[in-house]
């Protein structure tokens, strides 16, 4: 069923301790009071390319810029079968967060043959769709938007030996026109090679198209060549511009070294290679042996590569095989369980942070005799840092699953980064020095390291020393509502635990300010969310509706008291962080509705005694009871119902005129 709209129930009878009426639970939102849209369904099936159904993910209609707020979803059936009830209207169509893929919709011509798949409804079910899925390694998105097929390239990978690879995955990268003179690279459409390695991906070919730019993902691999095309550049990436026609009989050859960190490998046009030579040298000016070398194209008009030599013999030469273009390079030592990136090539040196990195040109020639000498020694800039990522509940952290250190202090400008493995445990090695700690997930939007070795010059921010030992492991926990993101990890901080009852609850938000969409993602359950706005001593509310939460409360902020209303049967248990703002409040003239983060059990007398007089009535709640509590600084004590206070609830204070208050008992602050 399709609602537009909430409205008001009956308030809730709580209100006989005398107070102002107004204060109490907001009244009840029903569900289906103030009418309902006609309403159509949009059916069809999710399969992966081999025919497996695709099943327990959600699948999305989402209304396009004319029909903004339409909204719609279903849960993919064990057969791979879905149905959304929508209204009428233009959809595009998007999959649930998970690894990343491709989506093709087929089976549907849609009057407007974009090539975002947009389906349009008129008065009658759409039937018979049927989305292809494609998944890539490697990172996550939170929603897939899907696509018509609308121009295929298509061709066979082999090794250097010829022999076919299958299950390898083959993509491009779409270069789109945003503006006049403005253009934007992002992943496009992606397929895996069958077993006899051939392929066929279907991409993008509207007017905001410049070319799509071959890649593959391959580990085992370090090079990219294509042959079969007429129309290929006589040097640089294996490009294709814009077109209707589709790319038949492409040969696409993978060679070279193994890579050393996940990333996709650029393809590059069949085209004769020349060298980039020189001479790595240790910090004491000797030659240095077991050393790589990568050079990586730059622009646009060079193949990225990335191109990698052999490691350096005793002599410390080096040799790495490039087509024509324009490269930085980078040094790096290949361990077992990961590499250490040495730096950049930057006039006869090296530079650890990479900050001014030197531009090889390589253009009709080879290029030799090229220097690079470490500024330190070689143990100084691997040293090596292990950790594992895990979920609040102990599982590894595999989404999106890169992690980064930070340099900070005299590495400003300093990053490593690498993927988290499949158990959640990662490797790096760095520099000695002091580092930040980030990382890409979609299990959470927050990030703390169990033990960091340094405590942070900034509030909630985990510094990592890294000295002569490396370091041996490190905890880190992503928890929180989950979101797309990179984040940067914090300490350990306080943090708060509140039991919430079916029905009214009167809590209050200690975390860092985000958009009330975050709580209604930590506490599934709930229906409603009502803060108080003091200055115009009214409520604001925010709504769970279909898909989406819609009100006039868009933001929660430390410090902020709610009216919370949970459906079912059973209570809930909700943690949340304790952030040091949650304790300082700007009192209004009036009510205010606040969060309570001082002392556990704290009695009203202590706890208000920092307002003295101006305090005229605080009002807690008892959800078990449905019924608001008293105090009265003058009262009698026998007429004081709220008896003590406890952490992460919300409170009620009326004041006689506005003032900052301070909470005893607060949580600390950070360092001064």
């Amino acid at each position: 069923m399709i609602v537009r709209g909430v409205v008001l129930g009956a308030l809730v009878a709580a209100l006989s301790v005398g107070l102002v009426a107004g204060i109490g639970p907001p009244a009840e939102r029903t569900a289906a009071q103030d009418g309902e849209a006609t309403t159509h369904r949009i059916e069809g099936t999710a399969v992966y390319e081999d025919g497996r159904p695709l099943s327990g993910e959600q699948v999305f209609a989402v209304g396009t810029i004319e029909y903004i707020g339409q909204f719609g979803r279903g849960r993919i059936a064990a057969d791979g079968s879905f149905s959304i009830e929508v209204e009428d209207g233009e959809y595009w169509f998007q999959l649930e967060h998970g690894a990343r893929r491709t989506c093709v919709v087929t089976g549907y011509e849609s009057p407007r043959p974009d090539a975002e798949a947009v389906i349009v409804v008129a008065g009658e079910d759409v039937t018979g769709i049927r989305l292809v899925i494609t998944v890539q390694p490697g990172s996550t998105d939170l929603a897939i938007k899907c696509y018509f097929p609308s121009r295929s390239i298509a061709g066979i990978v082999t090794d250097e030996d010829g022999t076919p690879i299958s299950d390898l995955y083959i993509r491009t990268d779409l270069t789109r026109r945003v503006g006049q003179s403005q253009f934007r690279s992002e992943p496009a459409g992606g397929t895996r090679t069958v077993e006899e390695g051939t392929f066929r991906l279907f991409v993008e070919s509207g007017p905001d198209v410049v070319r799509h730019e071959l890649q593959v993902e391959a580990r085992d691999f370090s090079e990219c060549t294509v042959s079969g095309y007429q129309d290929g550049a006589v040097r640089g990436p294996a490009s294709f511009p814009r077109g209707e026609s589709d790319i038949e009989g492409l040969r696409v050859v993978l060679s070279g070294p193994p890579m050393t960190k996940h990333a996709p490998v650029d393809c590059h046009f069949a085209t004769p290679l020349l060298r980039i030579e020189g001479t790595i040298l240790g910090h004491d000016g000797e030659p240095l042996e077991g050393v790589n070398v990568r050079a990586t194209g730059t622009f646009a008009t060079s193949s990225r590569g990335p191109w990698a030599a052999e490691a350096t013999g005793s002599s410390g030469a080096f040799s790495v095989e490039v087509p024509e273009g324009t490269y930085t390079l980078t040094p790096f030592i290949d361990h077992s369980d990961g590499e250490c990136d040495l730096g950049a090539y930057r006039h006869g040196t090296v530079a650890p942070d990479r900050q001014g990195e030197e531009r090889v040109l390589v253009e009709g020639s080879n290029v030799t005799a090229l220097t690079m000498r470490l500024p330190q020694p070689i143990e100084e800039l691997c040293r090596r840092v292990h950790g594992v990522v895990t979920t609040a509940t102990g599982q590894p952290s595999t989404s999106d699953r890169w992690v980064s250190l930070y340099g900070e202090e005299d590495l400003r400008g300093y990053r490593r980064e690498t993927d988290r493995q499949e158990d959640g445990t990662f490797t790096l090695y760095v520099a000695e020095g002091t580092y930040a700690l980030g990382l890409g997930t979609s299990d959470g939007n927050r990030c703390t390291v169990a033990h960091p070795l340094q405590d942070g010059a900034r509030e909630g921010q985990a510094l990592i020393a890294v000295g002569e030992q490396g370091v041996a492991y490190l905890r880190v926990t992503v928890s929180g509502p989950p979101e797309v993101s990179g984040l940067r990890c914090s300490n350990p901080r306080d943090s708060v635990t509140t039991q919430l009852q079916p029905g009214w609850n009167l809590a209050g938000w200690t975390d860092i300010p985000v958009a009330v969409e975050a709580l209604f993602a930590a506490i599934p359950g709930l229906q409603v969310a009502h803060a108080w706005d003091a200055e115009a001593q009214a409520f604001r509310a925010a709504v769970r509706t279909e898909g989406s939460v819609s009100g006039d409360l868009v933001r929660v902020s430390p410090g902020m008291g709610l009216w919370l209303y949970l459906d079912g049967e059973q209570p809930v248990e909700w943690t949340q962080p304790v952030v040091s703002e949650s304790a300082r409040t700007n009192l209004a003239e009036g009510w205010n509705l606040v969060a309570w983060v001082g002392e556990e059990g704290a009695e009203p007398g202590a706890a208000f005694a920092s307002l003295g007089a101006n305090l005229q009535t605080a009002v807690g709640w008892e959800p078990a009871t449905d019924e608001l509590l008293r105090y009265e600084p003058e009262g009698a004590s026998g007429g004081n119902t709220l008896q003590r206070l406890n952490r992460g609830d919300g409170v009620w204070v009326q004041v006689a005129t506005g003032r900052d208050w301070l909470q005893p008992g607060r949580p600390e602050g950070p360092p001064e």
